[in-house]
């Protein structure tokens, strides 16, 4: 399975987009798939994955590759079965939409959601169109709208689906070892310094302070005494600390060791809600509008400005301190679902491409892979009905999920084709009931290069004989039409049991001619008894060869 990350890396954005594509390629993985990962605009996230460290496991592995990926023209390239797209700068997904099995936006703000509306009606109208469109929305923004339904369905919204490393499981907020009054991350460049500014206003009222800068700050703060670029520590002789371009890991340790957080938007607010008690938020730029509003209204999250006011941090009793559990819960569950999806796509795909109904006179054969639930359900009580059981080799009464599981295999099963045969007449069953079904039919042991097959067949049981209508004659020129004119074998095999004469004679007078035995091929256990029945081999060649 082809897997996708499409992001950016520009100036004005920061890190967010990549960090968070990240950890979801770290799900992927972790699930055994590798991951393509290409990030257009600047290089800079180099060192941000260097410091981060590589994803693989045993089995899959990411590559993070620069790439304008929004330049891709060549189908092989755009091909994949899902396409995951971080990106405020590109919003033409056609190209992406046309070559993918499913199609995921990030969606912070609701810019996608009318591009998922567009291709959800289109697909309402042509079933054919090829990418299912699923928006994954961290902040929540979707579940504050009035979304329908039949749109809603392809919405992942909620705290539940944030990115996070997976280090921030492993802490906990409930912990009592809080050693810093404050830690303060405003990730991206910070061009205006405003890192500094906070920093040297809490100085002022704090005992001690950890601020953490990214890897494209510029600012004066490298030039500070209190800047530490080695290991994180907690030194009560050094209370003041400034971290540059550190790990997740090492923000998640100071995270969970702060009383209090000031941050901006982005990831690095859904990193202070799992594991700071009181998280405070400044926006810095327009698109973290949306995300910090929805959670100040759920009351998670505390907006200030500067200059700091120290009352501010002191009166936070209305923040809601039951959210954290929900963070980041239902990561695994999204990925999972998009991989059934990518699958359920190819699987309809395989379908579509082998199954072939097939009509001779008033009759119908459906191919198994193309039936309703109630077809496919009506045939294992065929099926399971003794006088059909007792006949087949193996006589064991099927469970309805065995008969799923059967099902489900067979568009990779190159070498069976199973039927149920249906009459155009209406038929009354023997308890009264109104059926089209005569039987059941198939192909085994397909071979094509030899061009031969062995056929099975069998009766519905709940049809009451008719003078009028031989419903095995039926079926067996149903075989014979599928088999000769349609996969033009050269050859049709059966194999019956050497005790069921009444089987034999309807064979013989089919045309069927014996080729041999296969000594106590059958066996058969009664009261405890073991006994063992030849198998007879019989066939009838293509009449048209």
């Amino acid at each position: 399975m082809t897997i996708r990350i499409l992001t950016e890396s520009e100036k004005s954005l920061g890190l967010g987009h990549i960090a968070r594509c990240y950890n979801l390629a770290r799900v992927f993985v972790n699930m055994g798939y590798s991951v393509d990962f290409f990030v257009r605009g600047n290089a800079s996230f180099k060192d941000f994955i260097a410091t981060q460290g590589q994803v693989i496991n045993d089995k899959a592995v990411c590559y993070p590759l620069a790439l304008q990926w929004e330049d891709m023209k060549n189908p092989s390239l755009l091909h994949n079965d899902i396409c995951i797209i971080d990106s405020y700068k590109i919003d033409n997904f056609t190209p992406f939409l046309e070559s993918s099995k499913a199609l995921i936006l990030f969606d912070d703000d609701g810019r996608h959601f009318e591009f998922l509306k567009s291709v959800v009606r289109m697909q309402s109208k042509n079933a054919h169109l090829k990418a299912k469109v699923f928006l994954l929305n961290s902040n929540g923004f979707y579940n504050t709208k009035m979304v329908d339904n039949d749109i809603k369905r392809y919405i992942f919204s909620g705290l539940q689906y944030v990115l996070l490393h997976p280090f921030f499981y492993k802490l906990s907020i409930d912990s009592h070892e809080r050693f810093y009054d404050f830690f303060v991350c405003l990730g991206g460049e910070d061009s205006n310094d405003i890192s500094s500014e906070i920093f040297m206003q809490l100085l002022s009222f704090a005992k001690s302070i950890a601020v953490v800068v990214g890897a494209n700050y510029k600012g004066s703060l490298l030039r500070s005494k209190y800047l530490d670029c080695n290991e994180v520590q907690f030194d009560s002789k050094k209370p003041y600390r400034i971290y540059s371009n550190i790990t997740q890991i090492q923000v998640a340790t100071l995270l969970a060791k702060s009383r209090n957080c000031i941050v901006s938007g982005g990831g690095i607010l859904f990193e202070a809600l799992k594991l700071c008690p009181k998280v405070f938020a400044i926006n810095l730029a327009t698109n973290q509008d949306i995300q910090i509003h929805t959670l100040a209204t759920q009351n998670l999250i505390k907006t200030i400005t500067l200059p700091l006011c120290e009352k501010i941090f002191e009166n936070t009793n209305s923040l809601d301190t039951q959210k954290y559990i929900e963070i980041g819960t239902q990561v695994k569950d999204f990925a999972t679902e998009l991989i059934f999806t990518a699958l359920n796509h190819t699987l309809k795909s395989t379908q579509e491409k082998k199954a072939q109904n097939f009509t001779l006179n008033n009759y119908t054969a459906l191919d198994f892979c193309n039936l309703d639930s109630k077809d496919s359900m009506n045939i294992l009580t065929y099926r399971n009905h003794p006088f059909v059981r007792e006949q087949m080799y193996g006589s064991s009464i099927i469970s309805e999920q065995a008969h799923m599981n059967f099902l489900h295999s067979l568009p990779y099963d190159e070498h069976a084709r199973y039927f149920l045969v249906k009459d155009a007449e209406t038929l009354q069953t023997r308890d009264g009931n109104l059926t089209n079904d005569i039987g059941v039919i198939s192909f085994s042991r397909i071979n094509l290069k030899h061009k031969n097959a062995y056929l099975g067949i069998y009766k519905n049981p709940l049809l009451p004989q008719q003078k009028n209508k031989r419903y095995g004659h039926i079926l067996m020129q149903m075989l014979k039409y599928i088999a000769f004119e349609h996969y033009n074998l050269c050859m049709l095999y059966l194999e019956v049991v050497s005790t069921n004469t009444h089987a034999i004679k309807f064979y013989e007078k089919e045309g069927f001619h014996p080729l041999g035995i296969l000594q106590n091929g059958f066996r058969v256990c009664k009261s405890n008894t073991e006994i063992f029945h030849d198998v007879l081999l019989y066939g009838m060649k293509n009449p048209n060869i």
